[in-house]
């Protein structure tokens, strides 16, 4: 659908910002090199929170950098990854912003306008925005 197009070009842009941000390179092996992962060259975007909540969807607070190996061991549901993951986040961005996301998550609230074509418009504004000014 129109709208699906729209979301994915939206998360394009997070994918782009986050790029940006975090340099190309796993998180996981900049911060956490003692956690013994075999890494990978193919970097992805993981959601600290899960990718389920639409309203941390595409907070680039809640996205990081990480490469294919950790973010499959964090599908297994590796402690380890995870745990590493929240605490890059928090450190990156604040106790503040990292608990709004906690209550966000936790909330399990649907975002309503996920699926409303003028929100996600508005979206990619705002993340063409963050980018150009990352320029």
């Amino acid at each position: 659908t129109p709208v699906d197009k729209l979301q994915n070009k939206a998360f394009e842009i997070c994918r782009m910002i986050v790029i940006k941000r975090d340099g190309i390179g796993c998180q996981v092996q900049k911060n956490y090199s003692q956690i013994e992962v075999k890494h990978t060259e193919i970097m992805q975007i993981d959601h600290c929170f899960s990718r389920a909540n639409k309203n941390l969807y595409l907070d680039i607070s809640n996205l990081t950098c990480i490469c294919s190996g950790c973010n499959m061991l964090k599908g297994f549901d590796s402690k380890a990854i995870d745990v590493a993951v929240h605490e890059i986040v928090r450190k990156r961005e604040g106790d503040a912003i990292y608990e709004r996301m906690k209550e966000t998550a936790m909330s399990r609230s649907a975002n309503v306008n996920w699926s409303k074509r003028w929100w996600v418009e508005s979206q990619i504004s705002i993340l063409e925005e963050i980018l150009k000014n990352m320029q």
